[in-house]
Order: C-alpha cells, then structure tokens, then sequence
C-alpha cells in the first residue's frame, strides 16, 4: 500500500544532495484536475440556479438566527449563495472495523425545534455542498451518508447527487405521512439511492419501511443496554437491514455492540487510546522510531543501510516503494543505498511516519487510524501551508500524523512521543497544543466533531475562511482515498 503514497510526493525539484538538510517540499497534492472543484456548467448550474428558497414568510431575525449570519431581508434567495456552514464528517465502520462510508453534515448552533421551510433551508445547503464539492465521486467504493427531512424526498435538488454513492437518511420522528414517505422512499431506491432510518420506534407500521431500509441506525446514549439489545433482537427478526450504532466513542462501547448485534458503528472510537489493553511499540515500530531519529539527526547514508539492511522486511518495503510503476523509474534500484539518495530525508522521514502505522501485522483498527491520520495529516498541511514560512511547512504534516501515535501505541502522548528527537515546535503542539503548528492542527481536529462555533473560532484565528476550510478538508478526503485504494 505504501508504494501509492509518492504518487503525492513528487517533487517539483529532485534532491540533489541526500546529505543537506531537509528542505520543504510542498508539492505532493493529488494531481492539480482532481484538485479543481467540480465543473460547474451547463445543465447543472442551470438546475442549482432555478433551485432556489423563498423566505418570505419568514421574519429577518429569525433567518439570521437560526440560519446564516447572512440578509435576506425576506427576498428570495439562492441556496448556493448562501451556503456559509462548514462542513462535517463523521466515519461509519463495519462490524471489520474498516470505514464503510461518511456522514456528511452541515454544521448547526441552533436550538430547538426549527420551521419547515428553515428545515428545508439546511437541507439544500447540505445536498449543494455535496454536490459541489463532488464528495461521492471522490470516495469511490465508500458510501456518503447524509441526513434529510422526509418531505425532502420529493426535492429536485436530489437529482444533484449521484444515487449510488449516497445513504439518504430518513429521521422516523418527522415522518407525518407514512404512505406518502414509503412512495417517495420506494421512488429514490429506483433511481439508485439507499435508505437509512434513524429512531425507528418511532416509526409505525414498521414492517413496510424496514423492507426498504438498507441501514437502520440506532443512538446507544438514548437507551440502556437491556433495552438496546432487545431492541436490536426484535429488528434482526425483522430485516436483513444494516444495524448502525450511533455515539460509539470507546472501545468498550464497540465491543458492547458487537456483542449486542451490530453490524456497523459510527463514532471515533477507533482514534482513542485503550488504557486497559497492551501498548503496540513492539520491535518492528522500535526499528522505525530508531530510523526516524537518525533521519532527523542527518546520519550517513551508511548507517541509515546497516539499520535497514538488518531488517528485511523494512528493507523489503523500501526497494517495492521506491521502485513502484508510479515512480517511474527506467531502471528498477536493487541497492538500498541508491534508494536512500534518490528519497533523500525529506521524503525518508515522511515515508517512514506512515511505516509507523504499517509495521507488523496491520489489523483493521490500524487501517482506520491511518486513513484518519492521513486525512488529518493532509488537512493540517493545507491549512497551514500558505500561512508559515517554507522551513516551517514540513512539520505540519508530520504534526498531523503523530497527533494520533497515542492511539496507535496505546500509551499516553508523552510516553510515545518520548522516543522521537522531535523539533521544539512538534513537541509544543502535540503535547501542550501550542507553537506554530497548533492553531491548523487544532482546527484540522475540530473538522472532525467540534461545533460550527468552535470552528468559526479556530478558523478566524487562524485567517481562513469558511469556504476555504471546507475545500481543504473535501481535498484531505479524497488525497487519503486515492492513497488508500
């Protein structure tokens, strides 16, 4: 899997001297098409230009409220102009512990109940943001969960989506009209959508919608165990329906709901340390760790061969990544030497970060911790990069990389980190989120579950704005898919 990874390494500039020190190289993006954002032409931008809100009847402050922080001073507006919400993800993982899809939301501060026509507001700006930022296309076999009212359904803004890719998710709460929402349902599975059902107590005449359902998502916070799990017998009874845990956020309550009958789970539960089980530095990553240090210590090329030459699988791994068809090489290198010159350090010391994650046996709990990192990795860089100097560049990738060796090692940060000969400014942001490195990690992690204040916050903060933080992270998305595919 690693070879994959210098297809986002080459340099504008090769190395021409494995021996100086490191210099930034900034230029290992995802090829500059799949960059763009979507084309926005023709027949769509047509579509997405007659699709628009009428807020008339509703009062000024009430959409500056509860909507945007934008004047409508009741007119009518375009959903598009007005999208200014960021974006969130949250994974959803098979019963394999490998990520299955994402649920896509758009972040929101209000309270309490909200209008329908409020409702439909968010809905649209949700489907246009996906649309837009081509978020199904980019996640390839992965699926794009995304959460919508019932009356929804019948929207022409879901002809903005390819079907295939997305899980409309249906909340059994807002369903009125049963056999209204069941024709609409049965209509979107013809054009290829899934369909996901959140609070299906709520829902009557269940036997019909469960035949439908692809996926029926259940929150673990609301019941308690007895009543979860006998909840989840009596649908297993029912359907053949993908069961989702919602709110899975430590391992106990995974293995809880394995045990229970789930067979997907949604959560971050897989990034967090496990204090009860055995920490995972064992020799192979002792090896790496040994590497990394006398990579960031500048040692001779040498004595960078005799540790690799020791280990054969290492040694292994280096020669199939450096001699990958995506390299291009004219001629395959079977010197670890030759190898080592034509990395150089900068791109040694980032190849060997992700070894971390890859050493010894890689179970499914190590897949995922990997693809978060990556996407956290390469969102913190692009944060980042236009904001600190190019000698400074390198280390927000690596920054975010290691903000999740805790987990990976299982041991407290300090204790892994304790190891690794990091510069100041790593060790400040990782151990005490301070430094230059801290305000776009910190934000980079906020992506990930924080609220649309908090992120408001980290963003200003930081000088970005929120058009840019959404694009960075839809691109940190897709470079870590075509990484991982």
């Amino acid at each position: 899997m690693l070879d994959k990874y210098f297809k986002f390494l080459k340099a504008k500039h090769q190395e021409s001297d494995a021996k100086t020190a490191p210099e930034t190289d900034s230029s290992y993006a995802a090829p500059a098409a799949q960059d763009l954002p979507p084309d926005d032409s023709g027949p769509l931008r047509e579509l997405k230009r007659s699709l628009t809100i009428d807020t008339r009847d509703i009062s000024c402050d009430q959409v500056v409220t509860d909507a945007l922080a934008i004047d409508t001073h009741g007119e009518r507006t375009s959903t598009l102009e007005i999208f200014r919400r960021f974006v969130g993800r949250q994974p959803i993982l098979n019963s394999g512990q490998q990520i299955m899809g994402y649920e896509f939301s758009l972040r929101n501060n209000a309270d309490g109940d909200t209008t329908a026509t409020l409702q439909r507001m968010r809905d649209e700006m949700l489907i246009a943001s996906v649309a837009d930022l081509n978020m199904p296309a980019m996640l390839g076999s992965k699926l794009a969960f995304i959460g919508i009212a019932p009356f929804m359904l019948d929207s022409e803004w879901l002809s903005l989506l390819p079907g295939p890719s997305i899980v409309l998710v249906i909340d059994g709460t807002q369903i009125d009209d049963m056999a209204l929402t069941l024709s609409l349902c049965q209509a979107r599975v013809k054009e290829g959508f899934r369909i996901a059902i959140d609070n299906i107590a709520a829902v009557p005449e269940l036997s019909d919608l469960l035949a439908l359902a692809r996926y029926i998502r259940l929150d673990t916070r609301q019941l308690s165990a007895l009543a979860l799990g006998k909840q989840v017998v009596a649908l297993l009874a029912l359907t053949n329906a993908t069961l989702i845990a919602k709110q899975v956020e430590t391992e106990d309550d995974f293995n809880a709901c394995c045990a229970i009958g789930f067979n997907g789970f949604q959560g971050y539960y897989f990034t967090r340390r496990q204090p009860a089980l055995p920490h995972r530095i064992d020799n192979n990553r002792s090896t790496v760790i040994n590497l990394l240090n006398m990579v960031t210590m500048h040692a001779e090329i040498a004595a960078l061969e005799n540790v690799l030459k020791r280990d054969a699988v290492l040694s292994y791994k280096l020669l199939s990544f450096i001699n990958s068809p995506l390299n291009g090489l004219a001629n395959k290198l079977d010197s670890i030497s030759q190898a080592l010159i034509l990395l150089g350090y900068n791109q040694l010391y980032r190849w060997l970060t992700l070894l971390l994650f890859t050493s010894g046996e890689l179970d499914a709990r190590g897949r995922s911790l990997l693809q978060n990192s990556l996407i956290r990795a390469r969102l913190t860089e692009t944060l980042g990069s236009a904001q600190l100097s190019p000698a400074e560049r390198d280390g927000l990738f690596v920054a975010g990389i290691f903000s999740l060796l805790d987990a990976l090692f299982n041991v407290p940060m300090e204790q892994a980190l304790a190891q690794l000969n990091l510069s100041d400014n790593l060790t400040l942001a990782l151990l005490h989120d301070g430094g230059i490195y801290a305000p776009y990690l910190r934000l980079a992690i906020a992506c990930e579950n924080a609220s649309q204040t908090q992120i408001q916050q980290l963003a200003e903060a930081a000088d970005l704005c929120v058009d840019e933080v959404n694009l960075a992270h839809v691109k940190a998305l897709f470079w870590a898919e075509e990484y991982s595919r």
